[in-house]
């Protein structure tokens, strides 16, 4: 069947409704008042249909037909009778079966679903195949309906990434799906074990990388994360992209976009935000962890926000890509020394004198950083802006107030800060400990570097380098105050490793024009292969507001 504008587009219609099939014919003839906005949609007015009123005569009637043949569009009522005459009316079984057949015989052919609530594995066949969309025939405004599900299919209009967001609560988790205009939400799905997620948390916090069986560790806290949270929410969605080999040739790992969705309390820290959720693995497996496997983020959501509308997702192009038509720009501190700092606990007040040791290869990030400034690192960046280091080092309070000034006035895509953080137990807060002369630092509490970036009114990008867990902590906070993302690490980390992690982070992200989540996925995935003796990548953690 012919897709030249001159020709009708043929349309087969699978419906034993009279009163479905008059409905449908409204909704296409109505299609000549949305040209507007859905030019698209334009071969399709005055297109063919054939009916079928039966599952039986659609699949005889398809199965006969050459792919140049094919309808350009099906449209089947998920009620569908097996059989024309006799029989009970239908319940969607025979729907439900001719719909799989399709996916097998004809896969390239759009679907429109009719759907009906309640009809048993519709949802999963929905989410599963591609080229489909639901429409629901009692829709208050169904020929705009109509619209949507139509302009969803086209190459244009439709999406290939598919957004899965899943919310962790204290007592259940919820999960929904987005592709394209396809939604799903599922309902509460309670923990098997409340005090079991409790515990993973404890047990990540309590990891050192340093533990000579730190593989098995990881493994084990994996295969955890997978059975307790995964597999009963959204394992069967995501099983596919974790065992699949990656591409070549730059392309995304994975068509699947993940967020963990977390509650974070005013002025606390959020329940389970230690529990390590990019380490779910299927126990069977050796390896194929979710952060190496697909694009992936934890979302934040503040109890001082307005809720969002339930009936509302987060949309697809909101994974805060690089701009394409200008370079970006960077703050780089460069804070390693080695020496002391003390820190006011912010609640006894008490005050905390810390010793940090001298990072190493803080220059070779910073050389690694200002290679996307030249020409062979594809000039996507403009030269960084440097505080700290070198050899004659200023005053901790003169370094801080040049900080203060650049994040507050400096319009900065990202802030890159190379040094240690530290939070102290039982609520005493985390900070950013920058060098001074003679060895005295300073530990700068976090809530007030958030602050700056709430003035300075930029959506940047956190990252911090060679941290141990309180970058988790940090992500909290600067987000709160504006910050779109942070990334960072939950464990201390080699930081020759952290260089090599960063170099790849940044390629995938400023000269690839990849997303943030993919960036961060490529990232662990490659650095899992070239330092596979080292838990850098289980350790990078990934944080965005969306």
């Amino acid at each position: 069947m012919s897709t030249l504008s001159e020709q009708a587009v043929e349309i087969a219609l699978i419906t034993d409704d009279n009163g479905t099939a008059e409905l449908i014919d409204s909704a296409r003839e109505d299609l000549t008042h949305h040209m507007g906005d859905h030019e698209e949609l334009k071969r399709f007015i005055g297109s063919h249909v054939t009916r079928w009123a039966s599952a039986a005569t659609a699949e005889s009637k398809l199965a006969a037909m050459e792919k140049d043949e094919n309808p350009e569009l099906i449209i089947l009522d998920i009620l569908i009778r097996k059989e024309t005459r006799g029989g009970n009316p239908g319940n969607g079984m025979a729907g439900i079966a001719l719909l799989d057949w399709l996916g097998k015989e004809k896969p390239d052919v759009p679907v429109i679903v009719l759907g009906a609530q309640g009809v048993e594995g519709l949802e999963g066949r929905l989410l599963d195949r591609s080229h489909i969309a639901s429409l629901s025939i009692g829709n208050s405004d169904l020929n705009g309906a109509f619209v949507k599900a139509l302009s969803s299919l086209t190459s244009s209009a439709g999406s290939s990434r598919r957004r899965i967001t899943v919310r962790v609560g204290h007592y259940n988790a919820r999960y929904s799906i987005r592709d394209g205009y396809r939604k799903f939400k599922s309902g509460s799905l309670p923990y098997a074990n409340h005090e079991f997620l409790e515990e993973l948390g404890r047990r990540t916090d309590a990891f050192k990388p340093s533990d000579p069986r730190w593989q098995e560790i990881v493994r084990e806290l994996g295969d955890a994360v997978f059975s307790s949270v995964i597999a009963g929410t959204i394992g069967p969605h995501i099983l596919t992209q974790m065992r699949q080999r990656a591409p070549g040739g730059g392309k995304s790992p994975s068509n699947v976009d993940l967020r963990f969705e977390i509650f974070v309390p005013r002025n606390e820290l959020a329940m389970f935000f230690g529990v390590p959720f990019e380490l779910a693995k299927p126990p069977e497996d050796i390896d194929n962890y979710l952060c190496t496997r697909v694009p992936m983020a934890r979302r934040m959501r503040f109890e001082d926000e307005d809720e969002e509308d339930e009936d509302e997702d987060i949309g697809l192009g909101s994974d805060l890509m690089p701009p394409l038509y200008r370079k970006m720009r960077m703050l780089f501190i460069n804070a390693s020394f080695e020496g002391t700092a003390v820190a006011q606990h912010e609640v006894t007040g008490d005050r905390i004198r810390l010793e940090v040791g001298r990072l190493e290869n803080t220059a070779a990030e910073l050389r690694t950083v200002r290679e996307f400034a030249t020409a062979e690192g594809g000039d996507v960046l403009e030269s960084p802006t440097v505080l700290g280091g070198g050899s004659s080092r200023t005053s901790a309070d003169k370094l801080l107030h040049q900080i203060e000034d650049q994040v507050t006035t400096g319009k900065f895509d990202i802030v890159h800060f190379a040094g240690h953080s530290v939070t102290l137990p039982n609520g005493g807060g985390t900070f950013l400990i920058l060098p001074g002369k003679s060895g005295e630092g300073i530990a700068v509490s976090v809530r007030e570097i958030a602050e700056w970036i709430r003035q300075g009114g930029s959506d940047l990008v956190f990252v911090l380098s060679s941290c141990s867990g309180s970058s988790l902590r940090t992500a909290i906070e600067t987000m709160r105050a504006g910050a779109k993302a942070a990334l960072g690490f939950r464990w201390d980390v080699n930081d020759r490793a952290c260089v090599e992690y960063f170099r790849r982070f940044y390629t995938e992200y400023l000269r690839h024009k990849k997303t943030l989540p993919e960036a961060y996925c490529e990232a662990c995935r490659r650095i899992s292969l070239s330092q596979r003796g080292v838990p850098i990548w289980a350790s990078a953690v990934a944080v965005m507001r969306d």
